[in-house]
């Protein structure tokens, strides 16, 4: 890198292109305990089932793009990740996943298909994931759009709280 006639830094042979950035506000919650129940009730038109490769391969949201952004391999979830989910015909139509997990905290990521909306089979897997998660004493946690209110909804009938809203800055 040199030095222009202006004292700015240039970079021979290469545009500068300076990026812009774009303000998201996030909401983060805090699992409690004592807000939750940990049972739910089924349907046998459903099935509930832990994430496996075949799932990986049949999920529509946490397919094999998504899994390698965020985990880096499909082993490297299937080894450390959790994730359930609602199959009804051999469809996946509810869906729970870990976007991250540290060993002690696992990050909830969750889809429900637009045909079975408000049949709460979201709050079935979000419940089903963090029994899971309790199992592994690992704390399950949830961060969403500040204006996503569905999202914001279903923390609330999942035991979290809304702790605090922050400033998330995406560079474009």
């Amino acid at each position: 890198m040199s030095i222009d006639s202006k004292g700015e830094p240039s970079v021979p042979n290469k545009k500068y292109r300076p990026y812009s950035s774009k303000e998201k506000v996030r909401s983060k919650y805090r699992f409690l305990p004592s807000k939750v129940h940990s049972t739910y009730s089924l349907s046998n038109l459903y099935e509930l089932k832990e994430f496996n490769a075949d799932s990986l391969r049949k999920s529509e949201n946490f397919n094999e793009s998504y899994i390698v952004e965020y985990w880096g391999s499909e082993n490297n979830f299937l080894k450390n990740g959790l994730g359930v989910c609602l199959i009804r015909k051999e469809n996946i139509i509810a869906e729970c996943v870990s976007i991250f997990h540290s060993g002690t905290i696992a990050e909830i990521d969750i889809v429900t298909n637009p045909n079975y909306r408000g049949q709460e089979l979201g709050k079935i897997v979000g419940q089903a994931f963090i029994n899971k998660c309790l199992e592994k004493n690992v704390m399950p946690a949830w961060d969403c759009d500040n204006n996503n209110k569905a999202s914001k909804a279903l923390a609330n009938k999942l035991g979290f709280s809304n702790e605090e809203d922050y400033a998330l800055y995406v560079l474009k």
